[in-house]
């Protein structure tokens, strides 16, 4: 099956996983991210665009020079920022219903994100 035939967010996953420059494919799962918050309300799709990104790109990292595997890193652990962030009820997001199991991904990404930021040596990041 053609990727461009598979629909939605698989389709959309499967066009970014191919392509060929690592940091084009995080900044594009990044934007779908954002897109399914902010434009179609859809904590699925986030999750889903997130953690596809989150595995990509610690996947690219391991075969990149030293410096693109620090971005690449830095690129997951800003997918993991976001998904926590998005599924915080507090909030208040017109459209968007945090259900339990929103709740429990938000925290694992938030506990996920942390220790990246520990891991990269972020610096002084509020916490």
């Amino acid at each position: 099956m053609e990727d461009a035939a598979l629909p939605g967010v698989v389709g959309e996953v499967a066009r970014l996983a191919g392509l060929s420059d690592p940091e084009a494919a995080a900044a594009g799962y990044r934007q779908a991210v954002r897109d399914a918050y902010w434009e179609a309300k859809d904590l699925g799709a986030v999750t889903s665009y997130a953690s596809a990104g989150y595995a990509h790109c610690l996947s690219a990292a391991v075969a990149a020079e030293e410096e693109a595997a620090h971005r690449l890193r830095s690129e997951a652990k800003a997918l993991m920022y976001d998904l926590a962030s998005f599924t915080w009820p507090g909030w208040g997001e017109p459209g968007v219903e945090v259900l339990e199991r929103d709740l429990r991904i938000g925290f694992d990404a938030a506990i996920t994100n942390l220790r990246l930021a520990r891991d990269l040596d972020k610096g002084d990041l509020p916490l």
